[in-house]
Order: C-alpha cells, then structure tokens, then sequence
C-alpha cells in the first residue's frame, strides 16, 4: 500500500498531465531565442491604502495599460511592451495583490476587493487610453473598460474571459472543465494553492509551450512566499470562484461578472481587437465565433502557435498585431 503523502503528490501530476494532454495535442512552431531577462525597472504608486506597482516604456498618445492573469504578474509582458511602445505609451501593471502591488489593504480579496485599487489607480492616469487584457486580467479590465467608456478608447483581448459565464465554460475542453469543481472544494484549493503554490506552479508550466528558465519560473513564482498572496489566488477571481456549471448564483459572484462584462461588450462600439492562438487553452474556436457574431468593432488576429500565456511564446507577433491595430484603427497619434 502507497503513503497517503504519495497519493497526495501524485494529484498535481495527474491534473496537469490530463490538461495538458487535452489542451496541446498538437502545436505548431513557436518564436526562437525569447529573451528571458527583465530589464525593466518597477515604479510603485500610493493609492489611499493600497500600492500599484508598474513599468513603463515609451512616450506620447495613446497611454496602453496592459493587465495580466493567474498565476503571473507584469513581467509577462515585458517582451511585448518595447514594440507596443513604438506606437504611444506603455505601462504593465502588478493587479493588486499579485507581483509588488500589494495585497488589497481592505483584506477583501473578491474581484470588487482587487478592482477597486486598479480602478483608483487608472482613474488617475489620464484618459482615454487603450486596455490589453487577459485572464484575470480581462475580467477585471473588461468591467472597469464597460464602466468607463469615456475613458477607455481600445480593447485588446488575448487569453480572454469575454463570453457570458456558462457559455463560455461549455466551450472549455472536459478536462479543463474537471478543474472547476475540484478548486470548489476546500480541502483541495487549501492543498493546490494556500498549503504551497502547486496550482500556480502547474498553471505557469501548461500555460506555455517552452519551457521556462530557473530565473523566469522564480520571477513568477518567487511573489507566492508570501502567504497572503496565495490567499488572494485561493479567495479572488480565479479558478475556485466559478460557481457549478458557470450558472450564477449571487449577484456578485464570478460568472455574474462575466456575464455583467458579456453583456456590456455586445453593445459598446469601442474598437476591440482579439488575438487568438493556436491551439489556446481558455478560447476556442467557439469563442472566437462568438466574438465575430457579437462584437460591433473586432478585429481578429492570429498570432500563430501558443497555449495560455501567448506571451510567452508568441511575443513579437503579439506585439506587431497591437501595434500596427493601433496606427491602422487611428488610435495611435504616432
């Protein structure tokens, strides 16, 4: 008979195998020789209570604030801001309580307790100005985008949540799908995120299709010593918070939020641009239909091989296609 130890270990293994397997079963070539160092130096803003880190490239119209997911921080973009920054003015952001953004001071760590530092730090950068966005990242970015169309001129979705809630978990592949009511559990989550950061590190190594570097992987994963952190993945929007089937069941829990955004993206006339990866993880071939049918001003743009963090894999193109949407869509005064 195996030690219980064994068995436990064995459930991170067996997960990201199966997600894995289901998620990448063919994927084409990906960008050589990508950069592994991070170059930039992180500027750190006071907002009432709470601190946004961030860093900067470029100059001039239009501002671009790029947001990023779980499990990961700025630093993903940090390949992609110097070509986006040939168009206007780059600044990629720690969400609170991830990277050295700090922890939400109000200890609530719901998607309104990590939106509202992002939102009182972008209410004070001037506007408009062009929002990228994935995981996390999109629905925290594409809710403060739908409240704010006055200030927000540009939406860039990659790896995006931008579909009502159930509708887009039913386009998920069935092992992806398994994840959801796993997390719900207590015991589990506690074991997968609080006890050590297993699910981000399982989530950072099936996100890409290289493998990353010691350096890179203690960027990402170095920010979860602290325990608060892993709280706040364990808490937030994420992975634990989608209720069963993506059905909602509280008017402020996540697939509302989702929904609340799905709703608010089919009626804005904002320029949208969509980049989409081959195979991808979170959007498939059935969102990418839906966001054609839907969306009043999209742009789609393939950016070749990828899974989750594209950025990763795909960071020049990625680049490019922002850049040269924002000189072909007028929005970058360049």
């Amino acid at each position: 008979m195996r030690p219980k130890a064994f068995k436990y270990n064995c459930i991170p293994a067996l997960i990201a195998a199966a997600i894995a397997l289901t998620a990448c079963a063919s994927v084409g070539p990906i960008e050589d020789d990508i950069p592994v160092a991070f170059t930039y130096e992180m500027q750190v803003d006071q907002v009432g209570e709470d601190r946004i880190a961030y860093y900067t490239d470029g100059e001039g119209a239009p501002s671009i604030y790029l947001l990023h997911g779980i499990p990961t921080s700025s630093v993903l973009w940090r390949n992609v801001a110097p070509i986006v920054a040939e168009a206007g003015t780059v600044a990629a952001l720690d969400l609170p309580g991830y990277g050295i953004s700090s922890v939400p001071a109000s200890g609530d760590y719901s998607h309104d307790g990590l939106y509202e530092p992002m939102a009182a730090w972008l209410d004070q950068q001037e506007a408009p100005f062009v929002m990228v966005v994935t995981d996390l990242g999109s629905v925290l970015g594409i809710d403060y985008a739908m409240r704010n169309p006055d200030r927000v001129n540009g939406l860039v979705l990659i790896e995006a949540a931008f579909m009502p809630a159930e509708a887009w978990r039913d386009q998920l592949t069935t092992m992806q799908k398994a994840m959801f009511p796993m997390m719900r559990s207590n015991w589990f989550a506690n074991f997968m995120i609080t006890a050590r950061p297993r699910f981000q590190g399982l989530a950072l190594n099936m996100g890409t299709v290289r493998r990353y570097s010691k350096e890179e992987k203690e960027r990402y994963l170095g920010q979860y010593d602290d325990i608060e952190r892993r709280k706040v993945v364990r808490d937030g929007p994420g992975p634990t918070a989608m209720p069963r089937n993506g059905i909602s069941v509280a008017p402020d829990d996540m697939a509302a939020k989702m929904n609340q955004n799905a709703a608010a993206l089919a009626e804005t006339d904002i320029p949208i641009l969509l980049l989409t990866a081959d195979p991808g993880m979170i959007v498939q071939p059935e969102a990418v239909a839906y966001a054609r049918e839907t969306f009043k001003n999209l742009t789609v743009v393939e950016i070749g091989a990828g899974l989750h963090f594209a950025q990763e894999d795909q960071p020049t193109a990625i680049g490019e296609a922002i850049r040269d949407w924002l000189f072909e869509t007028g929005l970058s005064e360049q």
